[in-house]
């Protein structure tokens, strides 16, 4: 027996609604955490045993290299606790160093990695330490950025007239830099 047209219609719904589903729920950070390869664990095993050699040397900054490379590997796999964890102790020797443009790029992930888990007021305070230290360097592409990732943070917050005003800024920062680029042609 042939199924009449609306079983047909309903299970070609359902089956592209399945889809869209699958397609859609990483945007909306309903993600899954995804397993490691054998590089992977491989990868942060050794990392590991070089961040703990460059850390007993007080090579901080090496230190905090591996530290950052395990917590995009992690990022990359979906597991955003251990990503902050890896950011956080990067963060602290950062700090430790004085190194301020190293901190800001630290926080802007963490900015991010909050945002992928939806807790945008934590979200938020990154994006503006981030903002403080590329005003602070005067790193016009990075405020841009910084004013954007904020005004993301605040539209999710409900926060629109302040997420309008960062945007503008960005804009303004960004007419700045064409402006320059046109004088030094």
């Amino acid at each position: 027996m042939r199924p009449s047209l609306n079983q047909r219609t309903l299970v070609i719904w359902i089956k592209t609604s399945a889809i869209l589903l699958i397609l859609i729920l990483p945007c909306l950070g309903w993600t899954q955490k995804q397993m490691f390869t054998r590089d992977d664990s491989a990868f942060v095993k050794d990392a590991e045993i070089k961040y703990k050699i460059e850390l007993a040397q007080n090579n901080l900054k090496e230190a905090s290299g591996y530290l950052n490379g395990i917590a995009l590997r992690y990022w990359n796999h979906n597991d955003y606790s251990k990503a902050i964890e890896y950011y956080e102790r990067s963060l602290e020797l950062n700090g430790s160093l004085g190194n301020e443009n190293g901190a800001a790029m630290i926080q802007s992930n963490l900015g991010m990695l909050y945002a992928d888990l939806r807790k945008y007021e934590k979200s938020y305070e990154y994006f503006q330490k981030t903002l403080a230290a590329r005003r602070y360097f005067n790193q016009k592409e990075g405020i841009i950025e910084a004013l954007i990732n904020s005004s993301v943070a605040l539209n999710n917050l409900k926060r629109y007239d302040e997420s309008l005003v960062g945007l503008e800024e960005a804009l303004t920062v960004a007419r700045e830099i064409k402006d320059q680029d046109i004088m030094l042609e």
